[in-house]
């Protein structure tokens, strides 16, 4: 099977908007918002009467590595990591899952944590492969779901709600195949409220101690 062209960046905002905006570091007591036309960041007891909309996860239903129905539904009441990947990704997606497993390690004590990832092949990730793919992997799939079906609706989930299809400088990218190392943190209403480079220790520290503070109620 001949595959599109890969992009390798992170998804950011046409304003130039930096992976882990909702770092640790953040003075603000709570964590922004990203609004959904361009993912600027906001914070609602800061912003005019009509503050943007937040990014929000939209409705799906796919299947997980079990052959599972998964909703989104199943974000509600629950800090979410999501990602996208597949599993004949031989560059960025093993470090990515590599860094999402020290990740889930890490924020063990979150109560309800989920952890999504969609695979963008889908037609070739069957449950079975994604099964296969775990075990080699050695990961703990007591709270995380890998995710496929069909590709038509992953691709409008990733590039519609996540942006998945920017260039860094903000434009849309010419390539058809979804490929990033971000990392998304979602809160219990389903907003989106962060994204983080997997490649970069202070984005990877800052997600941690962001997916705490939404836990906790910030």
């Amino acid at each position: 099977m001949k595959r599109p062209t890969l992009w390798m960046g992170l998804v950011l905002a046409a304003t130039g908007l930096l992976s882990g905006v909702a770092g640790a570091s953040t003075p603000h007591p709570a964590l922004p918002f990203l609004s959904a036309a361009d993912f600027t960041p906001y914070w609602v007891d800061s912003a005019a009467k009509n503050p943007p909309a937040p990014a929000t996860v939209s409705s799906f239903e796919f299947r997980n590595q079990a052959g599972r129905a998964l909703t989104e539904a199943g974000l509600k009441g629950h800090v979410s990591l999501v990602s996208f990947f597949f599993t004949s990704c031989g560059s960025v997606c093993p470090r990515l899952m590599s860094q999402l497993q020290k990740v889930q390690r890490q924020l063990g004590s979150v109560p309800g944590l989920r952890l999504y990832s969609f695979s963008v092949m889908p037609e070739e990730d069957s449950p079975g492969v994604l099964t296969r793919y775990a075990r080699a992997r050695q990961m703990n799939l007591s709270n995380w779901d890998l995710i496929t079906g069909d590709r038509d609706a992953i691709y409008r989930l990733g590039r519609g709600v996540f942006r998945a299809d920017r260039n860094p400088d903000g434009t849309l990218s010419d390539a058809e195949f979804i490929h990033t190392q971000a990392i998304y943190l979602v809160d219990a209403q389903l907003r989106i409220r962060g994204l983080y480079q997997s490649d970069k220790p202070e984005d990877l520290r800052n997600l941690v101690a962001d997916a705490q503070r939404l836990a906790s109620g910030h």
